[in-house]
């Protein structure tokens, strides 16, 4: 059976490049590049290297370190002037901080359901929640899967609102040739223990957008400048650490991202050999690269899935769950049951959302997992 101590240690552990980088950070007595008053924030050595690598490897004018996505998205939004009276539109089916950075601002979240087949917003769907009041759509591209970005433009472009990329499920993610992130008029990514770099916490803000970067380039450090403008600032601040951890760990971030989908494809061929229509592996949208961040699977009415599961575990293997209850079923949000029946039903019974099909997995790990799933099904 897999402990909670075990999930801990999925994906790359720290070695010794990330160990020899927080040393050197540690001998040069700079844990921080805290500035106070002096002007704006521009980091450590560490964290101006690391916002250096995100501009070269995403092709953006500015990358923007921040102590996690959370606040990333708080800062997007703060930068747009989004505010108490605004509504934003985004999916009930993701991690709870893509909305509740809409209340932190004072806005109104508005919910859209999403598609059956990708999990991601469905365009339809928030075309028909735009009203006077909508200022933003937050994209978030699910499990490692970029949203239908064309049509969210279109939307974006015609109704005069602004797009923003919660990507913190998707570094490394490509829609049509173009990366997740870079799409809309601001990306944010995650840097938490399950993402593809893991530096604890952390996050980047990437944009091509001057007056966005430099309003959140104050905002993360106390919006103290010499000039004295009026701007409301945080301390959202990346540490040099959590910079030297995600420095090392970017270096790798394609090949852990290959080796990854090279698993998941193949764990897809394999459920398609032996168990579709019974089980569904995670669809992939034409010329689009998902970089599975977790391995969704779709369950038709023939498969219990608490069944499944339990047989699973019974096997030795922790095959995942439901991911998140969709959060307008949550106080904070005011839903009702029965207002996004996708999402609803994708939590309640339909999917399967699973880690096991990670790197440093191997292919023959595969073909035990499905064996046990056979074996689960008999």
């Amino acid at each position: 059976m897999m402990s909670f101590k075990n999930c801990l240690n999925w994906g790359r552990k720290p070695y010794r490049s990330e160990l020899k980088a927080v040393e050197q950070v540690l001998k040069s007595g700079v844990l921080s590049g805290y500035r106070a008053n002096w002007g704006y924030h521009y980091g450590g050595e560490y964290v101006q290297r690391l916002e250096k690598d995100f501009q070269d490897y995403f092709h953006v004018k500015h990358a923007l370190a921040v102590s996690s996505a959370t606040a990333g998205l708080f800062l997007a939004l703060k930068a747009y002037g989004i505010k108490e009276g605004d509504e934003v539109i985004t999916t009930p089916y993701t991690f709870s901080a893509s909305a509740s950075c809409i209340l932190m601002v004072g806005a109104t979240p508005v919910f859209a359901d999403i598609e059956a087949h990708t999990f991601n917003l469905n365009p339809l769907k928030v075309l028909l929640k735009v009203t006077d009041r909508t200022k933003a759509i937050i994209a978030v591209h699910l499990h490692g899967q970029s949203c239908d970005m064309d049509v969210l433009k279109n939307i974006t472009n015609s109704c005069n609102l602004y797009l923003v990329e919660d990507a913190a499920q998707s570094l490394g993610a490509t829609y049509r040739g173009q990366l997740a992130g870079t799409i809309g008029d601001i990306g944010v990514f995650s840097f938490n223990q399950w993402k593809p770099i893991n530096s604890g916490e952390g996050g980047m803000v990437v944009t091509n957008n001057d007056s966005l970067a430099e309003a959140i380039s104050l905002m993360r450090n106390h919006g103290e400048v010499y000039s004295n403008k009026p701007i409301l600032g945080y301390n959202f601040r990346m540490t040099e650490i959590t910079a030297a951890i995600a420095l090392e760990r970017f270096k790798n971030v394609d090949k852990v991202n290959n080796e990854t989908i090279k698993l998941c494809e193949y764990m897809t061929q394999r459920i398609y050999d032996r168990f579709t229509p019974e089980l569904l592996p995670p669809y992939v949208m034409p010329d689009c690269k998902h970089t599975y961040y977790t391995y969704p699977i779709r369950l038709s009415n023939k498969v219990n899935r608490k069944e499944l599961q339990g047989q699973m575990l019974a096997q030795g293997t922790y095959m995942g769950g439901d991911y998140v209850k969709p959060l307008h079923l949550l106080p904070i949000f005011g839903g009702h049951e029965g207002e996004f029946p996708v999402a609803e039903r994708m939590w309640s019974k339909e999917i399967m959302v699973t880690n096991v099909v990670k790197s440093p997995l191997q292919l023959k790990s595969i073909d035990d997992i499905i064996k046990k799933i056979g074996i689960a099904l008999s």
